[in-house]
């Protein structure tokens, strides 16, 4: 995106920490809260080299975060999206690990989407440029069309 890195680098988290650029290898790269950064480094073909120069705050162990919900750190839906041939058909056949299904997630003007949970996919809705269809909508994909 235009300005991606230095615009990220210029922004605040909602939670009141700096921004960092994580770079993709496997995965769009992405501005991350410095907490999200943390718990992303190394993991979804994301690097957030800044995280471990800039932050000297304690590692965050997600066993230390009891009132995290489970649904929010579950990577079954994009794990299963992300190593499939037709993500979005993937993504409609998959549920997380708590047996929700998993929502597949548009890009606006993109061919492109995220699989997540459906707890991730309330927050991500109408953020980070993805679309995603509230737990109501029907999320089967017919795989037999004629």
């Amino acid at each position: 995106s235009i300005g991606g890195e230095q615009a990220c680098e210029q922004v605040t988290a909602s939670d009141g920490s700096n921004c960092v650029w994580c770079t993709g290898t496997h995965a769009p790269s992405a501005c991350l809260s410095t907490k999200d950064a943390k718990i992303a480094d190394d993991k979804f073909g994301l690097s957030c080299p800044s995280v471990n120069e800039d932050v000297t705050t304690e590692e965050v162990e997600v066993s230390d975060q009891p009132n995290i919900d489970p649904g929010m750190i579950d990577t079954t839906c994009f794990m299963a999206a992300f190593n499939a041939e037709n993500a979005e058909e993937a993504c409609g056949t998959t549920e997380a690990q708590d047996g929700s299904q998993c929502v597949w997630c548009e890009t606006q003007g993109d061919t492109m989407g995220a699989c997540l949970h459906s707890k991730q996919a309330e927050i991500a809705d109408g953020k980070y440029g993805l679309s995603c269809p509230s737990e109501k909508v029907a999320t089967y994909v017919d795989t037999d069309r004629d």
